[in-house]
């Protein structure tokens, strides 16, 4: 009797480790695939594209033209039936379950021997299967972790959304042009004559006519220009860090400045080629450094490279490098791994500097 107890335990006990393991993304002969903790392959590398895992799911690029979701166990995920005569072009991730679908359908009042197509938004969540039609292409999303949040501008207006696809509308919804991902209750906003503020989420404005930002919170922090003080500020409105940024501008309005918290840490260039980190206290972490790039923090680790067309490596938020530069390219740490390229090699890094190719891991 103790001894099938046992074996009973045993195998519990192993099917919960098996379902607790990760998938880990991994790159070979251009293409992406997927192996677990165990260093063992469970989907082929045949995607042109493919994300981390997070919440048992991945987004996967098919095609060309053409994208998916994975569950934890590596297999595609099957659409509600009702999708299966639609065109569904892209998918994006919005929140844990949560995605938006855009569709290029037939137009269902168009009787003609060649109905009019168009571009239509749904928002569909894996978890309870639940699907919404939001409208056609007038959509603007931003992804978040916190709130699960997401702004829509489409046949309903602009709003949020929780993560149950339930609608939050703006008042005065006709007054704003844009509303950027609602992280700790604040957010950015955009009005109709272009000016930038920060709401609450009765859509209250908290500080008017920002001068730039960056395009939401992290850590409770978002960095931004307003009134002649520039660094960081609280939910609240009220500056915790000052400093300088350099703004890598990317768009030919703001939000441009995308130097975010990330555990704990914000690195920002603070002027062309000198870069520093922060604590989100504002306590200086790593001293003025000359470097072409720095990225966030990641699982402890800051990706650097030292100057244009160099090589990559990694340091902890006081500059110290952990990992040299030996790297051609190279990526943020996920669950443990980084995608990196030596000689033209598709590898993976770990933290403490080893690396696996993965010619070794399909063998």
């Amino acid at each position: 009797m103790k001894k099938k107890c046992f074996t009973l335990f045993f195998l519990l006990i192993s099917a919960f480790i098996f379902a607790a393991q990760n998938l880990h993304v991994f790159k070979h002969n251009g293409l992406y695939g997927y192996f677990n903790d165990e260093m063992k392959v469970v989907v082929d590398a045949i995607y042109p594209e493919a994300s981390p895992f997070y919440d048992g799911e991945a987004l996967v690029k098919l095609d060309e033209e053409k994208y998916g979701i994975l569950n934890e166990n590596g297999e595609r995920q099957k659409l509600p039936d009702y999708f299966d005569d639609k065109n569904v072009d892209l998918i994006y991730r919005l929140s844990s379950h949560c995605y938006r679908l855009d569709t290029f359908e037939k137009d269902p009042n168009d009787f003609s021997n060649y109905p009019r197509r168009y571009n239509c938004i749904y928002l569909y969540n894996t978890k309870n299967n639940q699907y919404y039609r939001a409208g056609r292409i007038n959509f603007s999303y931003m992804s978040l972790d916190l709130d699960y949040y997401f702004s829509a501008g489409c046949d309903l207006g602009y709003g949020y959304f929780d993560d149950d696809l339930n609608l939050n509308p703006a008042n005065q919804e006709d007054f704003w042009l844009k509303l950027y991902p609602m992280r700790d209750g604040a957010a950015l906003a955009v009005d109709n004559k272009h000016n930038h503020h920060l709401i609450d989420s009765n859509y209250n404005i908290i500080l008017e006519e920002i001068g730039d930002s960056g395009s939401e919170f992290h850590d409770g922090l978002m960095p931004m220009v307003y009134n002649k003080k520039i660094g960081y500020v609280n939910t609240k409105g009220e500056f915790v860090i000052e400093t300088s940024f350099y703004a890598e501008v990317y768009d030919f309005f703001p939000p441009t400045i995308n130097y975010d918290f990330s555990e704990g840490v914000a690195v920002p260039q603070v002027k062309k080629g000198i870069w520093r980190s922060y604590d989100t206290k504002g306590k200086i972490l790593m001293q003025d450094r000359e470097l072409f790039f720095c990225s966030k923090q990641q699982e402890g680790l800051i990706r650097f490279q030292k100057e244009k067309k160099g090589k990559f490596g990694f340091m902890d938020k006081y500059g110290y490098v952990e990992i040299p530069c030996n790297f051609d390219k190279a990526e943020d740490f996920v669950y443990g791994y980084a995608l990196v390229e030596i000689d033209g090699k598709d590898a993976l890094l770990k933290p403490d500097g080893s690396i696996v190719y993965s010619e070794e891991l399909v063998r």
